[in-house]
């Protein structure tokens, strides 16, 4: 019964975030935050940016954690390792095993599937060295220079924040005079009812 709850929930979270960020083109006809939308949506198709951030974690993330830990078999533990402590240390979390060190209670023995292993503290200074020059990468130049794409979108959309309100709001006005006034699924009565206006005006047209 748990599952089957946990089955019916997950989707319904997922679909309640989805609602509220649709619940924000709504806000186009505001003047005030109609152009910070558009801002954001500009900052979505950062694809260039992400391909680059996510190579460079992909890289640290494999080489680290072949370094790190020699005998990890679980993969679960492998994708944390090669993708959570990368996504981490770009907010300054390092973590304890790159200095060789943990907090949480470790295991050598490749048979025991329940505690992580623990960290190979031979690989310590080309760990800390191959950290030093990811940081310097990604958390530097990468992120700095979103930064940077970030002020030159925000003063472009700034500089004509009257023209791009004005447009946004045309496009809201004619998207919503050409759906029906029916939510789903009773728009199909709606849709019905034109294709039948439309078929009957044109057998009278062309009788």
């Amino acid at each position: 019964t748990k599952k089957i709850i946990y089955y019916f929930l997950a989707p319904g979270c997922l679909n309640f975030v989805i609602f509220c960020v649709r619940l924000l083109h709504i806000f186009t006809i505001s003047k005030t935050l109609g152009p910070k939308i558009i801002i954001v949506k500009k900052m979505v198709n950062l694809i260039f940016f992400l391909f680059l951030l996510t190579l460079s974690m992909f890289a640290y993330g494999v080489s680290t954690q072949s370094l790190l830990v020699h005998n990890e078999q679980r993969v679960d533990f492998v994708l944390k390792g090669i993708f959570y402590r990368p996504y981490l240390i770009l907010f300054g979390e390092v973590s304890d095993s790159i200095h060789g060190t943990t907090t949480v209670s470790c295991t050598t023995n490749a048979s025991d599937f329940e505690n992580p292993r623990c960290p190979n503290e031979t690989m310590d200074g080309l760990i800390i060295l191959s950290t030093c020059i990811y940081l310097l990468f990604a958390n530097i130049l990468l992120l700095n220079l979103l930064i940077a794409i970030f002020n030159f979108t925000f003063q472009m959309v700034h500089d004509n924040n009257d023209k791009v309100w004005k447009y946004q709001r045309y496009e809201l006005v004619q998207e919503y005079i050409s759906k029906s006034a029916w939510p789903p699924p009773i728009n199909i009565i709606s849709h019905v009812f034109k294709l039948v206006v439309h078929h009957t005006s044109c057998c009278c047209f062309f009788s």
